[in-house]
């Protein structure tokens, strides 16, 4: 199956391209783990120590990439689309899952959870 230009094009702009331009540009600064709490996203500071994101940092990396995305597109309507809210909201979704950032509480130098104990006990 061919895909024509203008397809090749568009498919550059959709959400999971820019989730992958944003992995393929920060797999070795950003980490995401799904079982901390409050935090999710970590960055890796200058001495290679795993930060909690306090500042939300990666979203505004992931905003980085979206601007960039939309100042390449020749469609206004696509452009604003790429840097709305729920465009960005969208593609910092889709890199969570990307095996190459996740990663487990362990992966960023945190202790393992605290096993709890059965009912009424520990």
């Amino acid at each position: 199956m061919s895909i024509d230009l203008e397809t090749e094009f568009a498919l550059q702009f959709t959400q999971d391209a820019l989730a992958l331009e944003f992995v393929r540009l920060w797999q070795h600064g950003v980490r995401y783990v799904q079982s901390t709490s409050p935090y999710k996203w970590f960055v890796c500071d200058a001495d290679g120590n795993w930060e909690p994101d306090n500042t939300n940092e990666v979203l505004s990396l992931v905003r980085e990439i979206c601007r960039e995305a939309a100042r390449r597109c020749d469609d206004t309507e696509l452009a604003l689309t790429i840097c709305s809210a729920a465009g960005i909201s969208a593609v910092e979704r889709l890199a969570r899952s990307d095996r190459r950032i996740a990663t487990t509480r362990e992966g960023v130098g945190l202790p393992p959870p605290k096993k709890r104990g059965k009912a009424g006990v520990g």
